[in-house]
């Protein structure tokens, strides 16, 4: 009786280690495919597609599932993803997040080489743009994503375009590059006109963002240029602009790729300060830091702007909570180190006022 409940223990935990070995396979396999869910939808009940993502690009997403089967999928029904990082990369998406753009770029260029997927590759071409877009380094970033758009004309990651929505002096440099990429393609004519609107060749610019606009576009690509051309021409009428342009801008942003609206919205919340509309600029204007973290310059810039609105509403314990946010989480950049030097200046006058 002894020897038969041995036998009936060895076999259930020999059963078990079995079990156990098949489940730790299965969860290899499992991790090992990607996941791609799809948005929610009153015509297709299917929510999600496994299998091996070869290409994902603005248009389509290429998927062989686990009989091999290969798939194309619209990427405009795609909700996100969920795949295997490199240690490298994930250790860069950590210092991005933390704001540390140097050092998250060294770690982006160390993933490449050992990232076999090149849909992954241009994700960290992508990620490497915003950093050098956060540190200002302008010339750079819009050299990277020349090369990546020339490259990869059906990228996902337009929307990364270094694109300028703030009135700010430009370098000699930036002018420069813009200047040689004026009479490019559409895309290099938009985004050079968006920086020279700032400069000496702001006619230059109206004239170039009018034409785009005019365009008659043939694809995604064109329309979102034609898009964002119409856009960037509201920054030169924002003093001219009624409250129908305000109503009217809104709608059109919503027109707009979400990924897309971050310029938009912040030439939206500029407007609807200048007509007085303070909590309706604040409004649009917080929208930025929350719900696009990875645009650190255009977070800073909304804040700034949103800062100022609460201020001219009376609201100055709202305002100064957004002036904190500014100063202790965008530390390099101008509208922080302005808004710090401006403190500075206000609290040695008032130490002045109090002298004898």
């Amino acid at each position: 009786m002894l020897l038969k409940n041995d036998l009936i223990r060895h076999h259930v935990l020999t059963l078990s280690c079995f079990a156990m070995m098949l489940l730790a396979f299965a969860r290899q396999e499992l991790q090992a495919d990607d996941l791609v869910f799809l948005k929610k939808s009153a015509i297709v009940s299917r929510s999600r597609y496994i299998g091996k993502i070869e290409d994902y690009n603005a248009i389509k997403l290429t998927l062989v599932n686990p009989s091999g089967k290969k798939l194309e999928i619209d990427s405009s029904r795609i909700s996100h993803i969920e795949t295997e990082f490199s240690s490298q990369k994930l250790k860069a998406d950590r210092l991005f997040k933390e704001k540390k753009f140097g050092l998250a770029f060294e770690e982006y260029e160390k993933a490449i080489p050992s990232e076999k997927r090149e849909w992954i590759r241009r994700e960290i071409i992508s990620k490497q743009i915003l950093c050098l877009s956060a540190q200002q380094k302008t010339v750079s970033a819009l050299s990277l994503f020349l090369d990546h758009f020339s490259s990869y004309p059906n990228t996902r990651f337009l929307h990364v375009a270094p694109l300028n929505w703030d009135p700010i002096n430009l370098t000699v440099d930036v002018q420069n590059k813009c200047g040689s990429i004026l009479s490019g393609n559409p895309l290099e004519q938009l985004i050079a006109s968006s920086w020279l609107l700032s400069g000496s060749q702001k006619g230059v610019a109206i004239k170039n963002l009018e034409k785009l606009a005019r365009i008659k576009p043939q694809n995604e690509i064109q329309r979102r240029v034609v898009q964002w051309a119409t856009m960037q021409l509201w920054r030169t009428r924002i003093d001219q602009s009624t409250k129908e342009d305000a109503d009217s801008w809104k709608a059109e942003i919503q027109n707009l790729l979400i990924e897309d609206r971050v310029g938009p919205i912040i030439i939206l919340g500029t407007l609807l300060s200048r007509l007085e509309q303070y909590d309706a600029a604040a409004i649009e204007l917080m929208k930025i830091p929350i719900l696009y973290p990875d645009r650190y310059l255009e977070s800073a810039f909304a804040l700034d702007l949103a800062a100022d609105a609460l201020t001219q509403n009376g609201k100055s314990k709202e305002a100064q909570l957004v002036l904190q946010e500014l100063t202790n989480d965008y530390t390099t950049t101008t509208r922080a180190r302005n808004r710090q030097n401006r403190a500075a200046g206000n609290q040695k006058k008032i130490n002045n006022d109090k002298r004898p």
